[in-house]
This record gives C-alpha cells, sequence and structure tokens, in this order.
C-alpha cells in the first residue's frame, strides 16, 4: 500500500501547528494561593515570629492584606502566551525571549521546514540545517523540566497542570513522530 507523502506530510504538518497552537494559548499552569497558605509562608521566611500564634498571625496578616484570610484563595491561570507576557511585564526579559523563541517560533520553523522540504528537498547544506533544528528541540524539554521543578518545589502556593499542559506533550510526541516521518521520506529524497 502507498501513500501520497506530500499530502499526508502537509495534513499532519497542519495537525502539529493546530496542537501548538492550542498549547500555547489554553491554561497551562495554575497558582493558587490560599490563606493558610501565606501563614505557613510567612513562618517560613520569617521564623522570629514562632512566639506568635497562628490566630494573632492571621489577625497580622488579615490586616496587611486588607482580607479574610480564613477564606481567602487566589487562582492566577497562565497559558505559555500569558506567561511570557507575564515575564515580559515584570521585566524578566531573557526568560521570554528564551521561551517565545524555543517554545514558540523555533517549532513552528521547524514543523514548516519539515513540510516545505516534502515538495522541495533541500540541498545537503540545508538538509544538515533541518536536522540539527531538529536536535535543538531539546530546549522544549528543558522548558518542561523547568515547569516540573517549579510545581515540585512550590512555596507558599500550590501549583497545578492545566489542559495546555496536555495538549503541549501531545504536541512534542506529534512533532517528534512528524520530523522521523518527514526524516524518513522527505530529506532521503534529495
Amino acid at each position: 500500500m502507498t501513500f501520497d507523502t506530500q499530502k499526508v506530510g502537509t495534513a499532519a504538518s497542519v495537525g502539529v501547528l493546530i496542537l501548538l497552537i492550542a498549547a500555547i494559548t489554553t491554561p497551562f499552569l495554575a497558582f493558587s494561593v490560599t490563606g493558610p497558605d501565606l501563614i505557613d509562608f510567612i513562618r517560613q521566611v520569617l521564623p522570629s515570629l514562632d512566639d506568635i500564634s497562628d490566630e494573632d498571625l492571621y489577625l497580622i496578616a488579615e490586616t496587611v492584606f486588607e482580607a479574610r484570610l480564613e477564606d481567602y484563595e487566589e487562582v492566577t491561570t497562565y497559558s505559555i502566551l500569558g506567561g511570557i507576557r507575564e515575564l515580559w511585564r515584570t521585566g524578566s526579559y531573557l526568560p521570554a525571549v528564551i521561551i517565545v523563541v524555543f517554545s514558540v517560533l523555533f517549532p513552528i520553523a521547524k514543523t514548516a521546514l519539515g513540510a516545505y522540504n516534502l515538495y522541495k528537498p533541500f540541498a545537503p547544506r540545508l538538509n544538515v540545517l533541518a536536522y540539527e533544528f531538529h536536535r535543538l528541540s531539546m530546549i522544549d524539554i528543558f522548558v518542561g523540566a523547568v515547569i516540573v521543578f517549579v510545581i515540585s518545589n512550590s512555596t507558599g502556593y500550590s501549583v497545578s497542570v492545566r489542559i495546555g499542559f496536555y495538549v503541549f506533550c501531545a504536541y512534542f510526541f506529534a512533532h517528534y513522530a512528524l520530523s522521523n516521518i518527514i526524516h524518513r521520506y522527505g530529506w532521503n529524497k534529495g
């Protein structure tokens, strides 16, 4: 049984790009802070307050935050694009640029390059560049590792993953499979 490599590759490339767009725009992580989390955080940061009872510490914190802490809960949810926007807003330019380049622009370029290769096989030098692009995808894994680290080492807040995290994982595996298919059926045809 044969199949049209160009049509299948193009359809798969479009599917991978749709997954990427969904992954970077849907909620990815949620940070939750509750009143008890704040009290625990205050105790960790200021151990000199150990002599103060929880009730008194609650009263002090409620006065400072102007909110009732027993019922207090603040949840902030970020997509990848929202996280990039927040990093930029707070002056963390380098991490924002790294995430934009390696988690947004780079995957789009890799997918487009691979799909284009199905129609116009590259010259050997461009073939090497395309393969190096594939090897650099370890940056995606690094970003994922940093996220897992943040989730596992949260102090004073809790972190939970949202649907965007799972969509990003699906994108990563789909892109990996597509890259292997294009490498097998496209790059070797030039």
